[in-house]
């Protein structure tokens, strides 16, 4: 497989992508979840009413039993060693990602000029790197993060290619509403990418599983979970790769980190 080839495969993998799963062959149709299924598989909504019970991003974001037990795996950053509990005095938008998951990388890039906009001393997001199938290091991580540009954010690896931190954070609530060629369905899955939403004393409020918002032509007729091949000829500089949109690029993205920053995540506080 040449490089061009590579690049044109991961920018359609699928845009909800189950750990461990392969599709039987190159172009098989993968049915799409309806927003039910989606959101029996990721918990009960945690902006239910209020102003923000219209916002698409807030909408997608969810809480589960698998939530409230934070993994206590040491992660790795740029600044030492660190843990789940160390995620105290901000807000934060945490993705989990996994680095042959191009809708992982995607979200990293809008999320990146996010950033840029957003991020102050009460606010941030975050990337924690799990499930990496290449065993990343920090450096070699934090290189391709930065090359399809996700600059700006901070990030943890959980070390030798660990992934406990997808299955404590990631794991879908119920199994599989939809079939998927391949899969078990009676089998807990995880979905990655996934994003946390922390406050600021370190509680997991709410996740949102799955790269919503790419569009579903290319997510529906992937060759799933090819593997990202990360040497000089990766991480060097890089041809323009066509993206796709996720909901991190909705205006909507604007207005619930603005809400956040006012003081959203109040109220859930004092509803639980």
């Amino acid at each position: 497989m040449n490089r061009r080839t590579l690049l044109t495969g991961l920018g359609a993998v699928t845009a909800l992508m189950p750990v461990g799963v392969r599709a039987q062959g190159h172009g098989t149709p993968i049915p799409t979840p309806s927003p039910q299924a989606i959101m029996a598989m990721n918990g009960t909504p945690i902006f239910p009413t209020g102003p923000l019970s219209e916002n698409k991003v807030a909408q997608a974001f969810a809480t589960t039993e698998a939530l409230q037990q934070q993994p206590t795996v040491n992660l790795t950053g740029g600044d030492g060693e660190h843990t789940f509990a160390d995620m105290t005095g901000k807000i934060r938008l945490v993705a989990l990602w996994a680095e042959r998951f191009w809708p992982c990388l995607y979200e990293l890039n809008e999320m990146a000029a996010l950033q840029s906009t957003f991020a102050d001393q009460g606010f941030e997001f975050m990337a924690v790197l799990t499930e990496s199938q290449g065993r990343l290091d920090y450096a070699t991580a934090r290189g391709l993060m930065d090359n399809v540009g996700g600059a700006g954010i901070p990030l943890w690896i959980e070390p030798a290619g660990g992934s406990q931190v997808a299955q404590a954070m990631a794991t879908m609530a119920a199994p599989m509403a939809y079939a998927i060629p391949g899969s078990d369905p009676n089998r807990l899955t995880q979905i990655l990418p996934c994003t946390l939403l922390i406050d600021t004393d370190g509680r997991v409020c709410g996740r949102m599983l799955g790269g919503k918002g790419i569009m579903r032509k290319q997510a529906t007729h992937a060759n799933w979970q090819i593997p990202l091949v990360v040497d000089e000829k990766l991480t060097g500089p890089q041809p323009t790769i066509r993206r796709n949109p996720t909901i991190w690029s909705h205006s909507d993205a604007d207005r619930f980190i603005t809400a956040l920053k006012a003081g959203a995540l109040a109220e859930i506080a004092r509803s639980t």
